[in-house]
């Protein structure tokens, strides 16, 4: 990943660099690599996501001092590397193929009205799946972002989100482009007890800090989740209850936690990347 960081560096996002983040995508989804910001579990959460996912969070999580001297060495303020991560998504996109000038029209071309709509997202109709234009003000940055569809697709795989590009949104910011299975809702709506109950099985505990419904958090994986309330939660005929619309993040330094991260990938030959 270094070398490729510092080729970034020096040119840009450019069709042979964004070769060989595709391999690197490829590599990760079909096994034989692993991205040390996340565990084996989130790994598989991760290539839920699809190739688009794996590239765009290799990108988006790449160091910007990979190659760097002590006279070319950076400092980014969060801003600075918020930017740098839209401007490089947007370039790879663009390569890519799968950026959109306008998210909301391209897919209100191609699936009709959306019905629904909410503070992030646009939601159309595409039979068996939804497909959502999301932007991501509820985030630090796109790799918060990438890291929030991961954790989805590790603890609700029912539901995994599958992201099929990029591009701007009505209001002119970055979007998200992503495919969801359709879970059917059942005759009534889940209560707040019943989702603390089932997180409470999967080891998460209330984070009460700020006092507000639906946060939690699980010590034990280094994992935090936002907004998980019925109106983001379906319980479906069966019973069985699946969180469809979670803001999940990585609980590290920068939300008070203390996971900490590498980006770097590691082949099954322990050779390192």
């Amino acid at each position: 990943m270094n070398d490729l960081s510092a080729n970034i560096n020096r040119n840009g996002i450019n069709k042979n660099n964004v070769e060989i983040i595709e391999q690197y995508g490829k590599d990760i989804i079909e096994g034989l690599s692993s991205y040390r910001r996340y565990t084996a579990a989130e790994i598989q959460g991760l290539a839920r996501g699809g190739e688009l996912h794996a590239e765009a969070s290799l990108i988006a999580g790449r160091e910007i001092n990979a190659g760097s001297t002590e006279s070319t060495f950076v400092v980014e303020s969060q801003d600075e590397s918020a930017d740098r991560q839209e401007a490089e998504i947007e370039a790879y996109a663009r390569e890519r193929g799968v950026w959109h000038e306008n998210t909301w029209t391209y897919l209100n071309d191609k699936y009709g009205f959306p019905i629904n709509s909410g503070h992030e997202s646009y939601v159309f109709d595409n039979g068996v799946t939804v497909v959502k234009t999301s932007n991501i003000f509820q985030y630090r940055d796109l790799q918060d972002a990438f890291d929030s569809i991961t954790l989805n697709n590790t603890e609700f795989p029912e539901a995994a989100i599958d992201v099929l590009g990029f591009g701007l949104g009505r209001d002119g910011e970055i979007n998200i482009i992503k495919e969801q299975q359709y879970i059917e809702e059942g005759p009534r709506q889940i209560t707040q007890q019943e989702i603390d109950e089932f997180l409470l099985s999967k080891d998460y505990e209330k984070d009460t800090e700020l006092f507000l419904e639906g946060r939690y958090l699980n010590t034990k994986t280094g994992r935090r989740m936002n907004d998980i309330k019925p109106k983001n939660v379906i319980l479906t005929p069966d019973g069985r209850i699946v969180p469809i619309d979670v803001i999940a993040h990585l609980n590290t330094p920068e939300f008070g936690g203390g996971r900490q991260t590498q980006n770097e990938l590691e082949y099954n030959t322990e050779k390192n990347i």
